[in-house]
């Protein structure tokens, strides 16, 4: 590439990166989904080499072509298919550059208002770092100017309550960023409720994350325990945190169980018993196990059992609703099939596999054929471990109703007999 064979002549590689800067100013070509990925790569060797190679050297030049980098995101975006993202990670991650190389170059004054203007120029969202990180470049004092502007905005026409204008929400949202900068969450709440709004669950769990991140837990319970959707699973998630945070270990066991209790979730029964002594862990499994028998999902609710050592009780909760297996999604039932096979219970990992195997063969997706007869091999191999196929039929059964309804997709059985 050009770039390395001029990283020993900072002055030339200023050039280049100032043409190839130039270059995406100019260019108008669409790039679709597939290319964005190439062009996301030759952006973010571009944006190193400004910050690696010219900003230890030359900070007042890496200010300056960071800046003309992030100058070019809307011609860029209104030219490619960026649905994946990656051309917007890049710039994202140039407004830390940005700042970086502003906070080193004595170039220019009046960082206030040059942090303003860019971010007021972003119509993609990529310079919402710029405001998040503003701390690398802007003092408490002149973060508090920013957001005291963007306050300002916000309220610019507040005698009419009932006008509340992109360019009013904007504001917010940037007062919002700019609380962040500041790890100040009671600025971050304020930027939601200007106005006069109303909280919604959504943004107490946001406000209460935000004390939370900046050790706040008192705030963050009572945020929480507003919240109208007791039942809400990041709520209890959240709460929980809070409660251990502020040291209020029985708080926390509770939210806890509830949690474990709504979503059958192993990593949370293994938080419960690292918070219980171990003479209550035998207590607490039969607990857990008796939860897990009433959730709503089966696939959640058999992959615990056998996590916990309950196997017989997945069994035979499998068995028992072995229909609500049925369209499923592949990846959940390729787990439970695969941790069914870790602890030796044929009987749970023959349904799923069926059911696998049947889908794709149902839907004619000959592109995983090569998968569906894995699926069949593997049924084949676990019909010399079962000896009781009750409540479903055996395999020669199986098998039989599978040639009957899709005998004649023989790329298939092609497939197996190999």
């Amino acid at each position: 590439m050009k770039l390395l064979a001029l990283e020993g002549d900072p002055h030339d590689l200023g050039a280049e990166l100032k043409r190839r800067i130039a270059g995406l100013k100019r260019a108008s070509r669409f790039v679709g989904y597939r290319e964005s990925f190439g062009l996301a790569t030759e952006l973010r060797e571009l944006v190193e080499a400004i910050e690696e190679k010219v900003l230890p050297l030359d900070p007042a030049k890496a200010f300056e072509l960071a800046d003309a980098f992030l100058a070019t995101h809307r011609k860029t975006f209104e030219r490619i298919d960026d649905s994946s993202g990656a051309v917007s990670d890049v710039y994202r991650d140039t407004c830390k550059a940005w700042l970086r190389a502003a906070a080193a170059s004595a170039a220019e004054k009046g960082w206030v208002d040059r942090v303003y203007e860019v971010a007021a120029e972003d119509d993609y969202g990529v310079c919402e770092r710029l405001l998040q990180e503003a701390a690398i470049l802007l003092s408490e004092h002149e973060l508090r100017r920013l957001a005291h502007r963007y306050e300002s905005d916000a309220l610019e026409d507040e005698s009419d309550p009932d006008r509340f204008d992109s360019a009013s929400f904007s504001a917010t949202v940037r007062l919002g960023l700019v609380a962040e900068a500041l790890r100040d969450p009671a600025l971050y709440e304020r930027s939601i409720t200007l106005r006069g709004r109303e909280l919604n669950d959504l943004q107490r769990l946001a406000i209460a994350r935000r004390y939370l991140d900046y050790g706040q837990a008192g705030p963050a319970i009572e945020r929480i325990e507003a919240m109208e959707d007791r039942g809400n699973a990041e709520r209890w998630r959240l709460l929980a945190e809070a409660y251990g945070r502020a040291g209020r270990r029985d708080e926390q066991l509770q939210c806890l169980w509830s949690l474990l209790e709504g979503t059958g979730h192993f990593g949370t029964y293994e938080e419960i018993l690292e918070l219980l002594p171990a003479r209550e862990h035998t207590e607490a499994k039969e607990r857990a196990r008796e939860a897990a028998l009433r959730l709503g999902d089966l696939l959640s609710a058999a992959s615990f059992l056998l996590r916990i050592g309950a196997g017989a009780d997945a069994e035979r909760l499998t068995m028992d609703r072995v229909v609500e297996l049925e369209g499923a999604y592949f990846a959940h039932l390729k787990s439970l099939a695969e941790l069914a096979g870790e602890h030796s219970y044929p009987r749970i990992e023959m349904p799923c596999y069926r059911e696998l195997l049947s889908d794709i063969l149902k839907e004619a997706r000959s592109k995983a054929y090569g998968h569906a007869a894995r699926y069949f091999r593997q049924l084949e191999q676990l019909d010399r471990a079962i000896d009781d196929y009750a409540p479903l039929s055996d395999h020669l059964v199986f098998v039989d109703a599978l040639r009957q309804r899709h005998g004649r997709k023989y790329a298939f059985w092609r497939r197996v007999e190999e």
